[in-house]
């Protein structure tokens, strides 16, 4: 499927774009609708959740054989990651002190910049002495695991 992806001379197509950027479309159409969710089931219930399903929905992309399939897969985890960064700072500014929430928002995005940086350079890393497969496996135990930590051991009170 990866091999589909590349264009002649082994440069990158229009294909690989449009597979990237599913994913950032699948947010910007449902963001609306997961912020509404978030009010009728609550942040921390959301959070879990869409940490879960966005798990779940990288073990198909992990083996996916066309590059359709593989765009839809992504395009889908966009909509389990469109709350999560609006319901993480909500969160993060109903709970912190009116010293305090500036910085912590500060931190906030420049984890998630962080974030941007080191997920491709360590997946980049793990296909290399691996595969593009275990990339994708390593990055479902991470998810879940946050997700379940988000279940079982973030305070109650801050929920």
């Amino acid at each position: 499927m990866l091999l589909d992806m590349v264009g002649e001379n082994g440069k990158p197509s229009l294909i690989v774009g449009l597979a990237i950027s599913s994913t950032a479309l699948g947010s910007i159409l449902f963001s609306p609708f997961i912020g509404q969710l978030s009010h009728k089931i609550g942040p921390w219930t959301l959070i879990v959740t869409c940490l879960i399903i966005t798990g779940f929905l990288l073990i198909p992309q992990a083996y996916s054989t066309t590059t359709l399939e593989f765009i839809f897969l992504r395009f889908l985890m966009g909509l389990t990651l469109a709350g999560l960064i609006p319901t993480i700072t909500k969160i993060v500014g109903d709970n912190a002190s009116s010293e305090y929430s500036g910085t912590l928002l500060d931190w906030l995005i420049s984890v998630k910049y962080l974030g941007h940086i080191l997920g491709p350079l360590s997946g980049g890393a793990i296909a290399r002495y691996f595969d593009i497969s275990t990339v994708f496996i390593t990055t479902v135990l991470i998810i879940i695991a946050t997700g379940i930590m988000n279940l079982f051991f973030i305070n109650r009170r801050i929920r």
